[in-house]
Formats: structure tokens, C-alpha cells, sequence
């Protein structure tokens, strides 16, 4: 499954060991209107064990640092046009942080753009407007759910009563595809995915949960075309851009997928799954040594990920054939 659905679990697995490096900061980020905050740059500072990092949210607004001394940290929250947000999260006791984050509106800084949304933005924003107060509470407490609890059973439960109280909840459908989507239920996440397409069409979200949908199903080129539809609408989507490189690949079109993987890559430098098909297309390139940097960048991100035993494995191969 792509990296950002397994990262609706919110990151790799937690170090047991009883050593000080077993803490994680983990979180999702939302506009005020609900939506997702993806792309959004996060920070990781620590001045107590000099630490410093830096991550960008994945489509659907989550992030991860694993491996951490336990300490306190500065997590500080950027996006263009909303106020960043600097919080205090101490792993000194709890070794986990679970945050939930809602970004708002800059008023300030965009006072003097005060003209009517265009475009996507708009249609969302008149859409949330409609959103009922007790829709809206059941959407909120399904995040909680999903990010702080790990919960997805109760997630789903409480988007469920969303839809019930709103039917044209577009957010809690696209959510609730989603969660389907990571469950591995592929036929209900399908008709939420295609019910969140329907009630927000200019929205991408949906078709990018389709398309990875499609791509666990090896229905490669109708994985093909609804990406494509929904990078014409937002192409500055990590996700989309990964997935629409599996798609292309799955199907033998591994020079076509080349740049939709290295723009993944580019949108997300932080994850790890699109390296190890930039390091299969290298070899089909026959480029020996660049698919040796994209192996090793993707165990170096992701040192106990999915594919981890993989692309070590890989490497082996790479370093055996170059002694003969």
C-alpha cells in the first residue's frame, strides 16, 4: 500500500529497547475547515540534545520523527498563508506524542487579499459552511480517533454518524474511504471514495484514494487515468505523484514513470517508498550506481519500513555482482 496510507498507523514501528533513543513525535495536520494539511513544513528542535528536523506533511497532513532521544522539543508548524504554531511535546516520560494540529487563517497577512476563493477553494469553503454543528463535532471526534486513539474501528463510527447528520459530508467520505482503504477493505472504501468524488468533483483528495485503490488492485490504467485527473487539479501532491508512477510502471512504462517518482521524491524528501522504485527504474536504466543511492536512501529513511528487507536485499545482489 502507499506510504501515505501506511501512514495513516502514523509512522514505523517503536524501537522496545529500554535505551534512551525510543521516542516518537507523531501527528496529522488539518485546516480550520477540516480538509487535510498536506505539504506542510514540519519542524523538530531540540536544543537540550541538539537536535533538528524537518518534515513535509504527506496528502493527508501526517508526519513522523522516530528514533528519538527522549527529551523535550520545540514542534513547530508552517504553512503559507496560516499562522504557524510552535508547541512544547516532552517524550521524556510518555515516549510517544500523538499531536493533533489545526492550522488557521493568517487574517493579517491576507487582509489585503480580501477577494472572493476561486477555484477548488471555493467549492470547499462553501461546502463546510453547510457542514451542521453536530456533523462537524462527529467529524472532529472520528480525527481524535483515527490519530490520538490509533483507533480506526471508532474512527468509522463516528464518521458514519457525520453522514448521517450531513449526507453531503464530502470530507467525512473521502476520510472514511480512506480508513476503509488502509483496512484493506477495498469495496467499501470504493463507494465512499466515489461518493466523496461526486459531492466535491474539483477536490483531488478522493481520486488519489482511488488510484492507489486501483493500483492494489493491478487495475493499473484506470489507476492511470483518475490520477492524472486529480495531479490536473493539484499536481503538488506527493502522493498523487508516487502513485501515478506505480500506475505507469505496473504497466511497463518505467520512462514515463521516471519523473513522476523523482517529483514524489522532490514534494517529500522525508519519505521513503519512492526511492525504491527510482532504484528500479535505475536498473532498468542500467544504472548501477544511482540505483545503489536510491536503495540506500530508502533504508536510511526508513530503516525498518515495509520494503526495508527488500531493498537490503537488492543491495547485496548490487554489491556480490560488482565483486565478480
Amino acid at each position: 500500500m502507499c506510504w501515505v496510507l501506511r501512514t495513516l498507523t502514523l509512522g514505523l514501528a517503536l524501537l522496545v529497547s529500554t535505551c534512551v533513543w525510543a521516542g516518537s513525535v507523531r501527528g496529522q495536520v488539518f485546516l480550520e475547515n477540516g480538509e487535510f494539511g498536506d505539504h506542510i513544513v514540519v519542524r523538530l528542535i531540540s536544543n537540550e540534545v541538539s537536535y533538528q528536523g524537518e518534515q513535509t506533511t504527506d496528502s493527508q497532513g501526517r508526519f513522523t520523527f522516530d528514533a528519538l532521544e527522549r527529551a523535550a522539543y520545540h514542534l513547530i508548524v508552517q504553512g503559507q498563508g496560516f499562522q504557524s504554531l510552535d508547541r512544547v511535546v516532552d517524550i521524556r516520560v510518555s515516549r510517544v506524542a500523538n499531536e493533533r494540529i489545526t492550522l488557521h487563517p493568517d487574517h493579517v497577512a491576507s487582509a489585503a487579499k480580501a477577494l472572493p476563493p476561486e477555484g477548488a477553494s471555493a467549492t470547499i469553503d462553501a461546502r463546510d459552511e453547510r457542514v451542521p454543528p453536530e456533523a462537524r463535532k462527529e467529524f472532529e471526534t472520528a480525527q481524535k480517533s483515527l490519530t490520538e486513539k490509533q483507533d480506526a474501528e471508532g474512527g468509522i463510527k463516528h464518521l458514519r454518524k457525520a453522514i448521517e447528520a450531513y449526507h453531503e459530508y464530502a470530507q467525512a467520505y473521502l476520510l472514511l474511504g480512506l480508513t476503509y482503504l488502509e483496512l484493506g477493505k477495498f469495496e467499501d472504501s470504493r463507494v465512499a471514495l466515489e461518493k466523496a468524488n461526486e459531492l466535491n468533483p474539483t477536490a483531488p483528495g478522493g481520486y488519489f484514494g482511488l488510484g492507489t485503490l486501483y493500483n492494489q488492485e493491478k487495475k493499473y490504467e484506470d489507476a492511470e487515468k483518475i490520477l492524472t485527473h486529480g495531479l490536473e487539479l493539484k499536481a503538488e501532491v506527493a502522493d498523487g505523484q508516487y502513485q501515478l508512477a506505480r500506475a505507469l510502471w505496473g504497466q511497463g512504462r518505467w520512462q514515463e514513470a521516471e519523473p513522476h517518482a523523482h517529483k514524489a521524491a522532490e514534494l517529500a524528501p522525508a519519505v521513503a517508498p519512492p526511492h525504491v522504485l527510482l532504484g528500479n527504474i535505475a536498473l532498468r536504466n542500467k544504472d548501477i550506481a544511482t540505483a545503489r543511492v536510491e536503495f540506500s536512501e530508502y533504508l536510511r529513511l526508513d530503516p525498518k519500513g515495509p520494503m526495508a528487507e527488500g531493498a537490503a536485499q537488492m543491495l547485496k545482489k548490487l554489491d556480490e555482482a560488482e565483486k565478480k
